[in-house]
C-alpha cells in the first residue's frame, strides 16, 4: 500500500462504544465496552471489555473520522508531549483497536500504514456496523461453538446461560428503593445490632457449635447428608448471586445474563454483573464484588440463633451444616484472594491493581525468562512490552502473590485429584484417574513452559549457548535432587483420646431428678451426685410398711391367744402362714429400699464430673409428647425430669490422665518405632506432646489397621483445659524421614503389582 493512499484513508471510533472513566488506586482509568458483543450470549467479560489508560484513549479518539492514520499519529506525538509514542508502541495499539473492532471505515483499507511503514503480519478487520452484523450471522455457528466450549473450558465451572434478567431486576429494585432509601440509616443499625447479637451467641455457645460441626462432619456419611449438603449449597449460591445482581442494579449498573453454573457438579445459580467494573468509585465495585458473601453471613446468622434454639435432631444437623456451608466455607472459597472469585475481586480494587492474576502470573514469567535467558537478551522484547507490565516484573509483591496463588491452586488441585483417584481406584479405574491427572499436568505444565521457555528476539546475538541448556538442567538436576533428599515424614491419621480413669454413672432406678451436679466440677470420692425420687416407689413403701406393720400385731395377737387358750379358732391364720408373710413383706421392702437408695448416684472415685454425649430426639417423639428430656441430663432445664432405667447420665473422670490410640495403616506401620514423637490437636486448637509408647505386633481383624499407644509428656500443661470425653482427634506421628522418589515407589508398590507373570 502506497503512503498516499494511507492518507487518503478516514478511520474513526466506534460512536457506539461505551466509554466510562473509573477510579483505580489514585489514578483514572477508562473502560470500554462492546455493546454488540455484549448481547450475544455466553461471552466472557474479558472479551467485551477493557481498560485503557488516558495515552490510550487519546490515541483512540484520535481516530475521527477526518485524520488517516499516519496524521493520528502525528497529533497524538504533539497531544502528548512531552511525552515520547514511539511508531511501534503506537503500531501495536492500533493492531489491538483493530483486532477488537473498536475503529470503523468506509471501505476495507487493507494494510494500514503508520508514518510510510507496514505493520508486519497485520491484517486488519475493519468493518462498518452493517457489516459485522452480515459477518455475525454467517459465522454464526461457529461463534456458537466457540462460546460452548469457553463454557465447557473449566470442568470445575460450567456456564450455562438462561435468561435476562435485568427487566425484572429493574421492575424489583424501583419498587424497594422508595422504602429502602429514607430508612437506610436504620437498616444499617438493625444489621449492626443483628450481627452483635448473633457474635453474643456464638461466643456462649462456641464450644457446643464446635462439637456440633466436628459431629456433622463424622456423620457426614448416608446420602441423605449428601443430598441435604447439595440442596443447601445450591439455596446459598442463589441467594449469594441475587446479592451481586441487586447491588449492581441498585448502582445503576445492568445484569445482562443469569443461567446455570454446575460448580463441581453441583447445580449453582449465576449471573453476570461484569457492569460493575463501569462504576467510577471503587467503593460501589468493592461493595458488588463483596454483596455475596455478605448475604450468606446473613444467612448464617439467622441459622446461627435458629441452631442456639432447636432441639438435638436432624433439623439441628441441618442448621449446624448450614452454617459451616454459608460462613467457613464462603470465607475459604469466596473470600479467599488466591482464587478467582469475590476476594480476589475485593484485593484488586483494595490495592488499586486491574487483572491481577494475569499481571502479576506475567511478571513472575518473565523473571523465570530472565533466569533462563539473561537480562540482556530481553531487552528488545522489553522494548514492546508496555512499562506498567515491567513494573509488575520488578515488584516483589506482584511476584509473591503470583506464587501464593500458584502454590494455592496446587494445593487445591491437588486434593481435588486426590479425591478422584481414591473415588475412581474405589470402582476400579485407578489407572484411568491416574491417566486423567497427568494429562491435566501436562496441559498445564505447556502453558507456563510455553512462556517461559519461548526465546527472545535476537537471542542468538545477545544469549550464548550454553545459558539456555545449562539454566534448564540446572533446574532438572535441582529438581531431581529435591527427589531424593530425606524430607521429615509423618504419619498422620484419627486417635482417640480416653480418659485412663473413667465411671459412667447410669440411672438403675427409674425416677424423677431433683438435683444432679453441674458439669465440669470437681468432685470427692462418695460424693453425692444426683438425687432422683419415686412418688410411686415411695407410696408402695408406705403401704408395705403398714402391711408388715398389721403382720406383726396379728402375729403377736396369735402368739399370745395360743398362750391364753388351747385350741385356734379354725378361721385364724397359723402362725408359720403369718411368719412367711411377714418375712416376704419384709424382703420386698428391702428390696424397694435398695432401690430408693440406688436413686442417690454418688461418685465412685475422686475425679471431674462430664456431661453425656446429646440426646437426639426423633420427629415422632416430638409429635406424640414421648420427650422426658432432652439435651444432656445436667443441664439445668431437665430439673425434674423423668429419667428411665439406663439413662447416662453422666461420667465421672479420674485425675490420672489420658491414653491416645492411633489406628495406622498397614503400608506405613514400618516407619513407626517406639519413643518417636506425636502431637495431636483437641478442640480448643492447642496442640499436646506426644510418645510412641506401644505398637500391636497384629493388626485388627476388622480394619486391618495396627493399634498404636501414644504416652503424653509429663510436663505438658494443656490438660490444664480438660478434653470432651473419648474425643477423637487428629494426631501426627513423627515417621522416618523419606525421600518423594521413595514416597513415590512405595504408593505404586502399594496399589499396583508390577511384578505379575
Amino acid at each position: 500500500m502506497s503512503a498516499p493512499l494511507a492518507q487518503a484513508t478516514r478511520f474513526r471510533l466506534r460512536p457506539d462504544l461505551i466509554c466510562r472513566p473509573i477510579q483505580i488506586g489514585r489514578t483514572i482509568r477508562w473502560v470500554i465496552r462492546d455493546p454488540f458483543r455484549s448481547k450475544r450470549k455466553g461471552e466472557r467479560p474479558a472479551d467485551e471489555q477493557w481498560m485503557l489508560d488516558e495515552e490510550e484513549l487519546a490515541i483512540l479518539q484520535s481516530f475521527d473520522g477526518k485524520r488517516s492514520v499516519d496524521e493520528a499519529y502525528k497529533h497524538c506525538r504533539r497531544l502528548l508531549a512531552p511525552s515520547l509514542l514511539a511508531r511501534d508502541s503506537f503500531r501495536h495499539f492500533v493492531a489491538d483497536a483493530d483486532r477488537h473492532g473498536w475503529l470503523d471505515a468506509g471501505r476495507d483499507p487493507g494494510q494500514l500504514e503508520v508514518g510510510g511503514g507496514k505493520a508486519a503480519g497485520w491484517q486488519p478487520a475493519l468493518r462498518d456496523a452493517a457489516s459485522r452484523q452480515a459477518e455475525a450471522q454467517q459465522t454464526s455457528g461457529w461463534q456458537s461453538a466457540r462460546r460452548w466450549g469457553r463454557r465447557l473450558g473449566n470442568p470445575f465451572a460450567i456456564r450455562i446461560p438462561l435468561i435476562d434478567p435485568d427487566p425484572w431486576l429493574t421492575w424489583v429494585v424501583h419498587r424497594l428503593t422508595p422504602f429502602v432509601r429514607p430508612y437506610r440509616r436504620l437498616l444499617v443499625a438493625i444489621a449492626v445490632g443483628w450481627l452483635s447479637l448473633s457474635g453474643v451467641v456464638l461466643v456462649t455457645h462456641w464450644e457446643r457449635l464446635w462439637m456440633g460441626m466436628q459431629q456433622t462432619v463424622l456423620d457426614f456419611s448416608t446420602s441423605w447428608h449428601w443430598l441435604g449438603f447439595v440442596v443447601l449449597v445450591s439455596t446459598a449460591k442463589v441467594f449469594h448471586e441475587l446479592a451481586h445482581a441487586f447491588a449492581c442494579k441498585a448502582f445503576g449498573g445492568r445484569c445482562n445474563e443469569m443461567g446455570i453454573m454446575l460448580l463441581f457438579g453441583i447445580p449453582c445459580l449465576y449471573c453476570d454483573v461484569s457492569d460493575a467494573w463501569l462504576f467510577r468509585q471503587p467503593w460501589k465495585r468493592m461493595l458488588v464484588s463483596g454483596a455475596g458473601i455478605l448475604a450468606e453471613i446473613g444467612i448464617s446468622t439467622v441459622a446461627l440463633l435458629a441452631w442456639s434454639l432447636a432441639m438435638p435432631g436432624f433439623p439441628r444437623d441441618i442448621l449446624c451444616l448450614l452454617i459451616v456451608i454459608t460462613s467457613v466455607n464462603t470465607l475459604i472459597l469466596n473470600g479467599n484472594p488466591l482464587m478467582r472469585y469475590d476476594g480476589y475481586y475485593l484485593l484488586s480494587d483494595a490495592i488499586g491493581v486491574p487483572n491481577l492474576a494475569s499481571r502479576s502470573r506475567a511478571g513472575l514469567q518473565r523473571r523465570l525468562r530472565s533466569l533462563i535467558w539473561g537480562i540482556k537478551a530481553l531487552q528488545q522484547d522489553d522494548e514492546q512490552i508496555p512499562a506498567l507490565e515491567l513494573n509488575d516484573s520488578r515488584s516483589l509483591g506482584m511476584v509473591g502473590y503470583a506464587l501464593l496463588s500458584g502454590l494455592y491452586r496446587l494445593v487445591v488441585f491437588g486434593g481435588l485429584a486426590w479425591f478422584l483417584l481414591g473415588q475412581l481406584g474405589s470402582i476400579g479405574a485407578k489407572l484411568l484417574a491416574i491417566t486423567s491427572i497427568f494429562a491435566i499436568c501436562a496441559f498445564i505444565g505447556r502453558r507456563w513452559l510455553s512462556a517461559v521457555l519461548q526465546a527472545p528476539i535476537n537471542s542468538q546475538s545477545k544469549t550464548p549457548k550454553w545459558r539456555p541448556a545449562l539454566m534448564i538442567s540446572s533446574f532438572c538436576l535441582a529438581a531431581a535432587a529435591l527427589g531424593f533428599v530425606p524430607l521429615p515424614n509423618s504419619i498422620r491419621g484419627t486417635a482417640s483420646l480416653q480418659p485412663i480413669q473413667q465411671t459412667e454413672i447410669i440411672v438403675t432406678s427409674e425416677g424423677q431428678l431433683n438435683h444432679v451436679r453441674s458439669a465440669e466440677t470437681k468432685i470427692a470420692k462418695d460424693e453425692l451426685i444426683a438425687e432422683l425420687t419415686n412418688w410411686k416407689a415411695s407410696l408402695k413403701e408406705l403401704q408395705l410398711e403398714g402391711e408388715i406393720a398389721e403382720l406383726r400385731a396379728t402375729l403377736q395377737g396369735q402368739r399370745i391367744h395360743r398362750v391364753v387358750q388351747t385350741e385356734v379358732p379354725t378361721s385364724t391364720l397359723t402362725l408359720p402362714t403369718l411368719e412367711t408373710a411377714l418375712r416376704s413383706k419384709q424382703q420386698q421392702l428391702a428390696t424397694l429400699r435398695t432401690e430408693n437408695e440406688r436413686r442417690q448416684l454418688v461418685a465412685p472415685h475422686a475425679g471431674r464430673l462430664v456431661t453425656s454425649p446429646l440426646r437426639h430426639t426423633t420427629l415422632n417423639e416430638r409429635t406424640f409428647s414421648q420427650i422426658s428430656w432432652s439435651g444432656h441430663p445436667t443441664d439445668p432445664i431437665n430439673r425434674g425430669a423423668w429419667m428411665p432405667t439406663g439413662t447416662s447420665l453422666c461420667r465421672i473422670v479420674g485425675d490420672k490422665g489420658h491414653r491416645v490410640e492411633m489406628q495406622v495403616p498397614a503400608t506405613d506401620i514400618g516407619q513407626v518405632r517406639v519413643g518417636q514423637t506425636a502431637r495431636f490437636q483437641i478442640f480448643t486448637g492447642r496442640t499436646a506432646q506426644a510418645s510412641v509408647s506401644n505398637v500391636a505386633s497384629q493388626p485388627d481383624q476388622e480394619s486391618g489397621n495396627y493399634l498404636v499407644t501414644l504416652q503424653l509428656n509429663s510436663d505438658n500443661a494443656l490438660m490444664d483445659v480438660q478434653p470432651p470425653m473419648n474425643a477423637s482427634v487428629k494426631a501426627t506421628i513423627d515417621g522416618t524421614p523419606m525421600s518423594v522418589w521413595k514416597r513415590v515407589t512405595r504408593w505404586f508398590a502399594s496399589n499396583f503389582r508390577l511384578n505379575q507373570s
